[in-house]
């Protein structure tokens, strides 16, 4: 069983967490630090730091920003940003992401029949962002645009240097950046840790410049629905699919696996031209700021669209914890455990999986 435990050991650093006092309930603001400490069987010892704000900036809406960044003893590197931010008009809303990681990876195979008995490893160097300005149409209706670019390098090849075979498209490293564009319909009482409301997204990405080969396109769906079924119980539905067209580098392929996408599987474990993913979670409290969790999910990936109900779909579930620093905003800890076939692990974030 490839099964990855990560500790965050709360006693072995102080965490803090404060809110400003409000005149109204638009007003003040969140701030949680924490310094986190973690082992895992691929990376050794770890270490690094995360912290949320969260502050109001428009009425009824909760602005945010985000940043994590850890460091193993093996000299592995990750490190992300990311922003929500609306404006006092209530009209316009900014979404951001940045991060640079240079961080082992194993390469299980594209298809949905891949096997976990062989994996190879390779090391790339990434840094990527993605950018978008969204503007109310209705109530809950946004038109976004925007832009996003990666540049991916291999640093070290692996044993077996299987990015540098001809089946694996552009593994050696691209720079590819585009545009996107999209509607979304999005009724949540908030965006980290809904209880009630649905989204309804739709976003295209087309490339503009890449420095090798030609360009690619992606259309990407994704459909969640949250209701409450009795005080503080909540069920959430998610349905998720993407397909790709065009000379698209592998490590942009839609994938299936990690703390978001079919928890239970290591990241990018399913990965073609095309998904299909179904997720549940029910969600409960258990006392005071604690909460809990438990969860299922189905998905599977296809070369072409006309086969993605084609097969088996591989099926993760598990359970977790979570911890409310402020209920009102969403703004949550999560802690999971999940199962899939011959594979497992514990997952520790901020916001619900989605």
């Amino acid at each position: 069983m490839r099964c990855t435990l990560s500790l965050v050991m709360l006693a072995l650093a102080v965490s803090v967490a404060w809110s400003e006092p409000a005149e109204t309930p638009q007003e003040g603001h969140t701030i949680f630090a924490l310094p986190i400490a973690f082992y895992t069987t691929d990376t050794g010892f770890g270490y690094g730091a995360a912290g949320l704000l969260g502050y109001h900036s428009a009425p009824e809406r909760t602005s945010q920003l985000l940043f994590a960044v850890t460091h193993t003893a093996k000299k592995q590197f990750q490190s992300v940003v990311k922003s929500e931010h609306y404006f006092a008009d209530g009209k316009h809303r900014f979404l951001g992401q940045v991060e640079y990681n240079r961080f082992p990876s194993d390469f299980f195979g594209f298809g949905n029949d891949t096997s976990n008995d062989d994996p190879q490893s390779y090391t790339p160097e990434f840094a990527q962002a993605e950018f978008s300005l969204a503007r109310l149409l209705t109530r809950d209706l946004w038109i976004r645009g925007g832009g996003f670019f990666r540049n991916q390098a291999l640093i070290s090849r692996g044993e077996e240097n299987v990015m540098q075979t001809p089946g694996v498209p552009w593994g050696t490293g691209r720079f590819d950046a585009g545009l996107t564009g999209g509607f979304l319909w999005d009724s949540r009482d908030n965006t980290t840790a809904s209880t009630r409301g649905s989204l309804f997204l739709l976003k295209y990405y087309h490339t503009v410049y890449q420095d090798r080969g030609d360009g690619f396109r992606m259309l990407s769906l994704d459909v969640r629905a949250f209701r409450s079924l009795r005080p503080g119980w909540v069920s959430g539905s998610h349905l998720r699919a993407e397909g790709v067209r065009g000379d698209m580098p592998f490590y942009f392929l839609p994938n299936l696996g990690g703390q978001e996408l079919l928890r239970g599987y290591e990241d990018n474990r399913f990965a073609d031209r095309n998904f299909l993913l179904f997720q549940q979670d029910l969600r409960f409290p258990i006392w005071w700021r604690i909460g809990g969790t438990v969860f299922a999910a189905a998905g599977r990936v296809a070369h072409d669209g006309s086969d993605i109900l084609e097969g088996k779909f591989h099926v993760g579930y598990g359970a977790g914890l979570r911890y409310f620093i402020n209920r009102e905003d969403g703004m949550v800890i999560r802690l999971d455990m999940a199962s899939g076939k011959d594979s497992g692990g514990m997952y520790i974030s901020f916001g619900e999986a989605f």
